[in-house]
């Protein structure tokens, strides 16, 4: 059974898991969120995930060594045949090892959703959530290097047609729409 994979992409606060979730219901994906894969690591206290939660608070991504291994891991695991990832790959190291995985396990790659929001944008949305995490300068800190970091990678996926760009400056609903309309253009 040859598995159908669609990613989607966007800075924080630009609702990509809140759209990963009714995508997730609605096309009958299997969600992988990269963060919650961080996050899971942290908390068993590993070696690792003390490494991954210095960075977290510092505001800085997590190395690709350590990502890459965790959602590979994670892959190859599910037994979906479509399969949704939340926030990977940002920077093009991850690119490399995702499309080596794609080639060895003979993936169909839909493409990647990319949820458009202006800095100021964020930083509004983020600061109204209240998390730990959320102080202004590692929200500052984060936008940098998401911007930073996720750029080529975005260009990268615009230049072979596989970016399905969406503006996340609207509500909820009407994100959700616009990526529905989308994603029928492409045979979901």
């Amino acid at each position: 059974m040859k598995k159908n994979l669609l990613i989607i992409l966007g800075p924080q606060g630009s609702g990509k898991s809140t759209q990963a979730k009714i995508i997730e219901n609605e096309f009958k994906f299997k969600q992988i969120i990269q963060s919650n894969l961080l996050k899971e690591e942290v908390k068993k206290k590993t070696k690792v995930g003390l490494q991954i939660n210095k960075i977290m608070l510092e505001g800085n991504l997590v190395p690709y060594e350590i990502t890459c291994k965790l959602l590979y891991e994670k892959l190859k695991k599910t037994k979906s045949k479509n399969i949704l990832i939340d926030g990977f790959p940002r920077q093009m190291e991850q690119v490399h090892v995702l499309d080596y995985f794609i080639y060895t396990e003979n993936i169909n790659f839909l493409g990647i959703i990319y949820i458009n929001l202006t800095e100021k944008e964020c930083i509004k949305r983020l600061v109204l959530r209240k998390r730990e995490d959320d102080t202004p300068k590692a929200i500052r800190t984060r936008l940098y290097n998401y911007f930073k970091e996720t750029k080529p990678v975005i260009e990268r996926y615009d230049k072979k047609n596989k970016l399905i760009k969406i503006n996340g400056n609207k509500t909820i609903e009407n994100v959700a729409a616009e990526i529905k309309i989308k994603l029928k253009k492409v045979g979901l």
